[in-house]
C-alpha cells in the first residue's frame, strides 16, 4: 500500500520530533559547515534548517537575522519534497516564489539551492541550503 501524503508528513513530523533538536542552542558543527559553505560558493546566506508543522527553523544561519519562517513561505518546504538538490536560479520571476516575503523582502533571496537532510529511515527533517541576493547559476 502506498502512503499518502498526510501520511508521509505525519512520519516526517515525528522523525524532526525524536530528533529533539528544534529549539536548541548554536553548535559550532553546524556553524562551521554553513560558514564553510558560504565561503566555497561565495554566498552571503547559508543555513540548516528543520521544519516543523508550522515554521523552518535555522539550526544555523549565515547572513539572516532571523531565527525561524512560517514554513508556508519557505523555500525549503519544496526542497525536503524532492530527492535532488532545489535549485532556483532566479526566484523573483519562478512563479513559486516570486511572491515570496522572503523574495519581496529582506532577505531579498534570488538564488537557493538546498538539498534535504534525511534520517536514517530517509525521511526529509529539514535542508542544507545556500543562497544569494542576486540571480546565478551552479556551475561544475
Amino acid at each position: 500500500m502506498t502512503e499518502n501524503w498526510e501520511q508521509k508528513e505525519a512520519k516526517r513530523l515525528q522523525a524532526v520530533q525524536d530528533l529533539e533538536i528544534l529549539d536548541t542552542p548554536p553548535e559550532t558543527d553546524f556553524d562551521d559547515i554553513v560558514r564553510l559553505a558560504a565561503k566555497i560558493f561565495k554566498v552571503p546566506i547559508s543555513t540548516v534548517t528543520i521544519l516543523d508543522a508550522h515554521r523552518q527553523w535555522f539550526k544555523s544561519a549565515l547572513g539572516l537575522n532571523m531565527r525561524e519562517t512560517p514554513r508556508d513561505i519557505s523555500f525549503c518546504t519544496h526542497a525536503i519534497e524532492q530527492s535532488e538538490p532545489l535549485i532556483v536560479e532566479n526566484a523573483k520571476i519562478d512563479p513559486r516564489f516570486s511572491q515570496s516575503p522572503l523574495v519581496t523582502d529582506s532577505p531579498h533571496v534570488s538564488f537557493y539551492a538546498g538539498v534535504p537532510l534525511l534520517n536514517s529511515e530517509k525521511h526529509a527533517v529539514g535542508t542544507f541550503c545556500i543562497m544569494d541576493r542576486m540571480p546565478r547559476a551552479l556551475t561544475a
